[in-house]
């Protein structure tokens, strides 16, 4: 798994690789719950390059959105592949983190949420 993060206003996108399986859900958890704090509250995931995600790996999403929603913020994904955008659907993530086929349309939502 690699994980790439950079900032956009009050979001951080966070770029997703490889594959999250049983040892990388404690990691990605870490990772994206340091990424959002009060001046970046927002979290987007771009998973077009994630292969695979097991249930720690969804674990970590949900975790991350309870304390993005904590801090008044929002998860969105981005371009998950057909096997990962099922697994949200089967698993009933989908309609707690709102998936967007392209970064334009995740960051204009952080945008237009009320701060």
């Amino acid at each position: 798994m690699k994980i790439s993060l950079r900032q956009s206003g009050r979001a951080q996108i966070a770029k997703l690789s490889g594959e999250v399986g049983l040892e990388e859900g404690a990691e990605l958890q870490t990772r994206l719950l340091a990424a959002i704090d009060k001046d970046t509250p927002h979290l987007i995931l771009e998973l077009s390059d994630l292969a695979f995600i097991g249930s720690p790996g969804l674990s970590a999403l949900l975790a991350s959105r309870a304390t993005a929603r904590e801090l008044g913020g929002s998860i969105q994904i981005v371009s998950p592949s057909e096997q990962i955008g099922g697994l949200l659907k089967v698993t009933q993530i989908d309609p707690l983190i709102r998936v967007h086929q392209n970064l334009e349309s995740a960051i204009q939502a952080t945008i237009d949420r009320p701060k």
